[in-house]
């Protein structure tokens, strides 16, 4: 994966014509975990040099899709998406391949898309491809959490780059969700969503170590709803990593994003400012 480029006027344009007008569901028209998203059966997820993009860069950005989330998903697909890669790739990092996930509540093994993998990709076609392919089940809550923890355990062990393997160089993981993450992650979990058997119970922040020795992670809370940015367990977890939006969400994540990945990139200790 990873092949073509992004064009700014095609993505802006489709995001003015094509999805303006369409509503959610006729954006996101999955009504099951798409086999394509599904990373069972020990798939990998690559992000690789080529000559067209000789220096990949890898970016994941996960998705909260439960009830209380399924705007974020159609405002970044119709208002904000071409202008977080656009800003990106002006601040001189020219070879972004990113990589869409949703993510659920999967702590009772109930909803088919509590974790969704996509491709690491460069053009925009196919990153709104991974984007709307996101199965927004609109489950979750009553358990005081979210599996952003999935995510982790899904960069951890079920990606390639050669940003890492070649270079030392970490990507950039984001999560996007208004709850707490859970703390623990029963073994059972793991062996429905990723096909794995650990030998006990994992603690997410021992999944979260993991998967920073190869990603720069982050969190941006949605504060708009029952679990405030002070209410949750993040702040003890990620610590300055996790960033709180309010009412203005869009415009906020559309500046937040590329300041994350453009500091990551440049490898500044502090968020750097995009115009």
């Amino acid at each position: 994966m990873g092949s073509g480029s992004y064009n700014y006027v095609s993505a802006s344009t489709r995001s003015a014509n094509d999805y303006s007008l369409k509503t959610r569901e006729e954006i996101f028209r999955q009504s099951r975990l798409s086999p394509e998203m599904d990373i069972r059966k020990k798939k990998i997820r690559e992000s690789r040099d080529s000559e067209e993009h000789p220096r990949s860069f890898p970016i994941i950005i996960a998705l909260d899709e439960t009830g209380s989330m399924g705007m974020v998903p159609e405002q970044l697909i119709k208002s904000v998406f071409p202008n977080i890669i656009k800003l990106i790739m002006d601040a001189g990092i020219e070879n972004p391949q990113v990589c869409f996930c949703g993510v659920g509540d999967g702590q009772n093994c109930y909803e088919q898309g509590a974790i969704q993998c996509g491709e690491f990709e460069s053009s925009d076609e196919l990153m709104e491809k991974w984007l709307k392919n996101i199965y927004l089940e609109g489950l979750g809550a009553g358990n005081g959490g979210e599996d952003y923890e999935f995510v982790w355990y899904f960069a951890a062990n079920h990606t390639a780059t050669d940003a890492f393997e070649k270079r030392g160089q970490k990507g950039v993981l984001i999560t996007i969700g208004d709850e707490p993450v859970h703390r623990h992650v029963p073994r059972r979990c793991i062996n429905h969503y990723f096909d794995e058997d650990p030998e006990k119970d994992l603690i997410s922040s021992e999944i979260l170590a993991k998967a920073s020795e190869k990603w720069d992670i982050y969190h941006i809370h949605i504060n708009h709803g029952y679990y405030r940015l002070g209410e949750t367990n993040w702040e003890q977890i990620l610590d300055t990593k996790v960033i709180p939006t309010e009412d203005n969400w869009a415009e906020e994540v559309e500046r937040i994003i590329p300041s994350i990945v453009i500091q990551s990139y440049k490898g500044f200790d502090d968020l750097v400012e995009v115009e």
